[in-house]
């Protein structure tokens, strides 16, 4: 009996890790000109792991992420972790952000990226409701998804859809009717 325990407990099958990315969120992209990319890790056994990120298929040096260590995954014997990256706007620059993990289960890395970081905020465009009130003009400007069209309403109707599902903030103002022609 002893034999037998002592070649499952030292010949314990391994586990490939889960890689992906969490990609932000668009009210993340919109409101702040530096965002944390998340590198989640998961389903691996052994505890023995290492991870990295690459921008545009370079190392990033170890101060520009925190890897946690790994922690069990609760009722299994697989384990877990995460990698934060931070990246700013102005260092992005449509960068492909990698991460990179290496783990005794593959002979090869396993590898997940992201690209183009802010430019998903390039999928959106900027259009505005014009709503005549006497001499004011009301705007509503949001974000909404390339893919919609705007046309003009016909005579009477609105031009609002009834909704938004691509909405990250609502501004409304008003202006003289003289701003646009």
């Amino acid at each position: 009996m002893d034999k037998v325990c002592l070649f499952v407990c030292l010949f314990k099958v391994v586990h490939p890790p889960v890689v992906r990315i969490i990609q932000p969120t668009a009210a993340e992209l919109t409101l702040s000109d530096s965002i944390v990319l998340t590198c989640l890790v998961s389903g691996f056994f052994p505890a023995n792991i290492i991870v990295h990120w690459e921008e545009n298929g370079q190392e990033l040096p170890s101060v520009r992420y925190i890897n946690s260590p790994p922690w069990g995954e609760q009722g299994r014997d697989f384990y877990s972790m995460r990698s934060k990256l931070n990246v700013t706007r102005s260092q992005d620059e449509k960068s492909t952000y990698a991460c990179i993990v290496r783990h005794e289960s593959s002979q090869t890395p396993v590898k997940t990226s992201i690209n183009d970081v802010f430019g998903e905020l390039t999928t959106d465009i900027l259009f505005l409701v014009a709503h005549l009130s006497s001499n004011f003009m009301t705007f509503i400007c949001s974000l909404s998804d390339l893919r919609q069209t705007y046309s003009r309403p016909a005579p009477g109707t609105s031009p609002c859809p009834s909704t938004y599902p691509n909405l990250v903030g609502v501004t409304i103002c008003s202006s003289k009717r003289t701003l646009i022609p």
